[in-house]
C-alpha cells in the first residue's frame, strides 16, 4: 500500500495531521462527558431491520450518494495487475452497494472480472443496471446477500477471488458478526488470495459528531458503535481492533495496516474537520 500523501495542487485545502496525546485527550473527553446509550429494544430493532433500512437509504439516494472510488489502484498498489492484460483475475465485493468501488476497477483493468454483494436488493439492482449502461454486464454482476445471515449460502463465491473487497461495510455491522465474515471471506479467497479493507478510525469527525449529538437523542450502540438518523450504524475502528478480527485463527497472515489522518478545510467557512480512515492488506493463508 502507498504512504498517506496529499497533492496539494489538487486539493490546496487539505492535509496531513497527526493524532497527538492532546488530540486524544480532549476526543476521550467528548465521549467520556456524553451519555447516549440507546435502550436494548432499539438496539435489536436497528440490528432486525438492519437491511430493510440500508434498502430504504438506496431507494431514496439512488446511485448518487457516494462517490466512485477511482483512488482504489493507487492506493492499494495495485497497478502491477493491469501489466500482463492477458491474465485475468478476479474480485468478490462483499457489500458492493451500487458499484463505487467495482465499476472504477472494472474501468482501469480490462483484464478484471468480478461479482458482488449486498443486502440491499435496491443497490444491486442499480448496479446491474449501471453495468448493463456502461458495457460491463458481461464482466460483472451483482445480487441481494446478508452477510450477517448464517443461513444465506454464498458457496458460488468459494474459492474463487484472487481479491475481496471490504470497504466501508464492516462499520456498518455489528460486532458480534465479524467473526462470521471473517471466515466468509477466508472462504471466498482462493490460497494467496487479498483481502482489500478500508473504513473509519477511531476518533474520526463523523464519531465525535455522533457523540456531540447524542445529547439530544442517544445513538451509541456500543463501544464506538452507532446509528444514524436513517437507522444506518456505523463503527469506529483502532489498528488493534482489526488485527484481533483478522489475524484470529490464523486464517490470514499478519496485515498490512495504514492510518490515513487528514485535515480538510472549508474553504468558505474556514471550519477544520479531522478524518481518520483505517486501510488493511489481509493475505488468506
Amino acid at each position: 500500500m502507498t504512504t498517506p500523501r496529499v497533492d496539494t495542487e489538487k486539493h490546496p485545502n487539505v492535509s496531513l495531521f497527526e493524532i497527538t496525546p492532546e488530540f486524544i485527550e480532549e476526543a476521550e473527553a467528548i465521549i467520556r462527558e456524553s451519555d447516549n446509550i440507546v435502550p436494548d429494544f432499539w438496539k435489536k430493532k436497528y440490528e432486525n431491520e438492519n437491511s430493510k433500512n440500508w434498502d430504504t437509504f438506496y431507494k431514496h439516494n439512488q446511485s448518487n450518494f457516494f462517490k466512485d472510488r477511482h483512488y482504489l489502484p493507487d492506493e492499494f498498489a495495485l497497478d502491477e495487475l493491469s501489466a500482463d492484460k492477458t491474465k485475468e483475475f478476479h474480485v468478490v465485493d462483499m457489500g458492493c452497494g451500487v458499484g463505487n468501488a467495482l465499476l472504477p476497477l472494472l474501468q482501469h483493468f480490462p483484464n478484471m472480472t468480478a461479482k458482488g454483494f449486498d443486502c440491499s436488493a435496491t443497490a444491486t439492482t442499480l448496479l446491474n443496471e449501471r453495468l448493463e449502461s456502461e458495457g460491463y454486464s458481461s464482466r460483472c454482476f451483482a445480487r441481494p446477500g446478508d452477510m450477517t445471515d448464517k443461513s444465506a449460502s454464498y458457496e458460488e463465491y468459494y474459492n474463487t477471488a484472487d481479491f475481496v473487497l471490504l470497504l466501508f461495510v464492516q462499520s456498518a455491522i455489528a460486532p458480534e458478526h465479524y467473526e462470521h465474515i471473517q471466515k466468509l471471506a477466508w472462504n471466498i479467497l482462493k490460497p494467496g488470495g487479498v483481502l482489500l479493507f478500508r473504513d473509519y478510525g477511531k476518533y474520526d469527525m463523523a464519531q465525535l459528531r455522533f457523540e456531540k449529538s447524542g445529547k439530544r437523542q442517544g445513538n451509541r450502540l456500543g463501544e464506538d458503535f452507532y446509528v444514524r438518523g436513517d437507522g444506518t450504524r456505523a463503527k469506529f475502528f483502532t489498528e488493534d481492533e482489526l488485527r484481533s478480527i483478522w489475524e484470529k485463527d490464523d486464517l490470514f497472515k499478519a496485515g498490512e495496516i495504514v492510518t490515513h489522518k487528514k485535515l480538510f478545510i472549508n474553504r468558505k467557512s474556514g471550519i477544520e474537520m479531522k478524518r481518520i480512515w483505517l486501510q488493511g492488506k489481509w493475505i488468506r493463508l
